[in-house]
């Protein structure tokens, strides 16, 4: 993973690595996104939003693509017009989670790192004020619009910047009669 370092330009505290891939419920993991979305496509979040300090790069390594033409969907905060940005920035969200619960803005500039951090997790966080309930279907429109398309082969690597950055899992259409088996090793790079 140095090279890893090298290409980033910064010193990690740690690198976590696991293994992801579409799956049905999992309820050895009840926190498992599976769980929620089974095999079918993920909504626009930050991995691990939860965290006081989420992962700074997330690194998706395809170890295998078989029976698979599911795409990642990838949202730059710099992609974002402005209005949209400062209008997302006003609201607050209500994080509730078993590690963490606290406010938080979605967007929020961090003086320690000099940038915008952006952190999202549908599945934890809810709009702090019912009033600013519209601002979920708001980010999804901002997702649909703006993010890019990543498609996928055996060997191919996505490096995502996880504080500037939502991503998302879109649908496999293939597997109508066979299994899909498409594999990621992830790593979680922590500053």
């Amino acid at each position: 993973m140095e090279e890893f370092e090298k290409i980033a330009g910064v010193q990690f505290s740690h690198i976590a690595k696991d293994f992801i891939r579409p799956q049905k419920e999992n309820h050895n993991n009840p926190g498992a996104w599976s769980n929620i979305y089974s095999d079918g496509k993920f909504p626009p979040h930050t991995d691990f939003a939860y965290q006081s300090s989420p992962p700074k790069y997330i690194m998706l390594y395809c170890t295998d693509n078989k029976n698979s033409n599911r795409s990642t969907f990838v949202l730059d905060i710099h992609s974002i017009p402005l209005s949209a940005r400062n209008k997302l920035s006003q609201i607050l969200w209500k994080m509730s989670h078993p590690e963490r619960s606290k406010a938080l803005r979605l967007l929020k500039m961090s003086h320690e790192y000099g940038q915008s951090i952006l952190r999202y997790d549908p599945t934890c966080m809810k709009p702090y004020f019912k009033k600013d309930v519209w601002a979920i279907d708001f980010i999804n429109s901002i997702y649909n619009e703006f993010s890019k398309e990543i498609t996928w082969k055996e060997g191919g690597v996505l490096v995502i910047d996880n504080w500037r950055c939502l991503h998302g899992r879109g649908d496999n259409k293939l597997t109508q009669h066979c299994e899909e088996k498409r594999i990621f090793e992830r790593y979680c790079a922590y500053l």
